[in-house]
């Protein structure tokens, strides 16, 4: 298995401003140097400097991505708990709805399969509601050469 991964991150945003204002606040809440912490430190430096409108019939959506090196998705995912929990809250302006999803693709280097990661609220009606991960192993398509 070889070590460039690809990372993918999605999910709806109309606006910057306040998903930018969320990804601050939680820059400082990453100690760990691992590679998938890293790359989640990345990806909320990159959202934090966005501004204006993301543009769309029906709404935008906020894209992210790098190849990484050894980059773990499920570290990646679980070190942004938080961030997400706040993110799907449905009280961020310009922020997805509570009842949408964070979709996360990663793909390793050599493994001819992307993976993805859904993230949002199990039972998104419910007050006790709890932050769900679901993993969906090699999906049957690639970014890589076949």
């Amino acid at each position: 298995m070889g070590s460039y991964v690809h990372i993918h991150v999605c999910f709806a945003c109309d606006a910057n401003e306040g998903v930018a204002k969320l990804a601050k606040k939680y820059l400082t809440t990453l100690v760990d140097n691992s590679d998938g912490e890293r790359a989640a430190r990345w990806f909320l430096e990159s959202l934090s400097t966005r501004t204006g409108k993301n543009h769309g019939p029906k709404g935008g959506l906020s894209l992210w991505g790098i190849v990484g090196n050894y980059t773990n998705a499920d570290v990646f995912c679980e070190s942004l708990k938080g961030f997400w929990e706040e993110l799907l809250s449905g009280n961020i302006d310009g922020g997805p709805c509570y009842f949408e999803r964070v979709i996360v693709f990663e793909e390793p280097e050599q493994s001819d399969a992307a993976n993805a990661f859904e993230i949002g609220w199990d039972e998104p009606e419910k007050s006790d509601r709890k932050l769900s991960i679901k993993q969906y192993l090699r999906l049957p398509f690639s970014w890589q050469q076949m």
